[in-house]
């Protein structure tokens, strides 16, 4: 590994380290709760054969009163492909700060999707705009106009994707 990519390993490491370390400063994760109520809607029978354990053994893992049971990132990945869900893996990256999103299938692209896909972006960013507009009418900006601007550019970076993939597409 070189000097350059030995140094960006070590800032990318050092500033995930700080986001983990910063969310729990700041507020307990919701991930495991809403993990445990997914799976117990979804049927924990049915996700204990797709995940290849026995049903008390992922009932116990699932437990927050059984802190001798651990649940393991794989088997939680699997949970979520079981359920076909998505959104608690993108809640957890929302909770260390990052994004991630779902990329259209691949398909053609007419000029009216396109179109869709611009002003949809665009609207996301005016929807930013709006957000720290508001939070600055009473020149303070409270916790909860925080999140809804992050809520914002969540959106209009996801959007801005979307028109990216799209555009992707009509490469020839």
């Amino acid at each position: 590994m070189n000097t350059v990519a030995m140094q960006t390993a070590k800032h990318t490491e050092h500033t995930h380290s700080n986001r983990i370390g910063s969310l729990s400063a700041q507020a307990e994760s919701l991930f495991i709760p809403m993990l445990r109520q997914r799976a117990k809607q979804h049927g924990i029978m049915q996700l204990a054969t797709a995940v290849n354990k026995a049903p008390t053994v992922l009932r116990n893992e699932l437990n927050p009163n059984s802190p001798e049971h651990k649940l393991g990132f794989e088997t939680v990945i699997k949970i979520c492909s079981a359920m076909n869900d998505t959104s608690l893996i993108r809640l957890w990256a929302s909770e260390l700060g990052l994004v991630l999103f779902e990329p259209p299938a691949k398909k053609l692209v007419d000029d009216k999707e396109l179109v869709v896909c611009m002003s949809g972006f665009s609207k996301e960013v005016g929807d930013v705009a709006g957000a720290i507009h508001t939070a600055l009418d009473d020149f303070k900006i409270t916790t909860t106009e925080v999140l809804t601007i992050k809520n914002e550019a969540t959106e209009a970076i996801q959007s801005l994707w979307q028109l990216i993939h799209r555009i992707e597409e009509l490469a020839e």
